[in-house]
């Protein structure tokens, strides 16, 4: 259980994927204030080899154009100290992966979507049922897995305002 976050920040935007006009609700580690406007930042320590895609698709989905990169990977007097920081765009994470390996995560994605289309057509998918969609395996071999969630945890997820008022600001969802 995670305790509340009084300064989360939710980025809400509309994204297409394949078909699919897919409206994303994802929460951003920090916030950048620019005369363009405020915009989602992403913040991450550790080695980004270990990264994958995992980060670029999670910057897509919180709309973040950058990332804050922390080492600590060294050490003094046994406590683990921030060494340095870099700062990295959406675009340069992009093109850290081959056009084939982006192309194959897109299409995992596409028919991610695709399967959720017919559960929902199936009835699998019940009206005002909380889920969370989970990615399982590792690169361009993911598969999808629903997950219904109950009490404080579809609660705490369930933060989109009613449908109507999507629709008003949205349009059609």
């Amino acid at each position: 259980n995670e305790p509340a976050k009084p300064d989360k920040h939710e980025h809400l935007q509309v994204i297409q994927i394949g078909p699919y006009s897919v409206l994303m609700s994802a929460d951003s580690d920090a916030i950048e204030t620019t005369s363009n406007g405020v915009t989602p930042v992403e913040i991450k320590c550790g080695n980004p080899r270990h990264f994958g895609l995992k980060v670029m698709w999670q910057m897509l989905s919180n709309g973040s154009q950058t990332l804050i990169l922390a080492n600590k990977r060294g050490r003094v007097n046994e406590v683990q100290t921030l060494f340095a920081a870099e700062s990295r765009t959406f675009r340069e994470m992009v093109q850290e992966h081959s056009p084939i390996v982006i192309c194959l995560a897109e299409g995992n994605i596409e028919a991610s979507m695709s399967k959720l289309r017919n559960w929902q057509r199936n009835g699998e998918l019940q009206a005002g049922q909380v889920y969370e969609l989970i990615f399982v395996g590792r690169g361009v071999e993911t598969g999808l897995v629903l997950k219904p969630l109950f009490g404080r945890e579809a609660q705490m997820l369930s933060q989109l305002p009613p449908v109507h008022v999507l629709e008003q600001l949205l349009g059609s969802v």
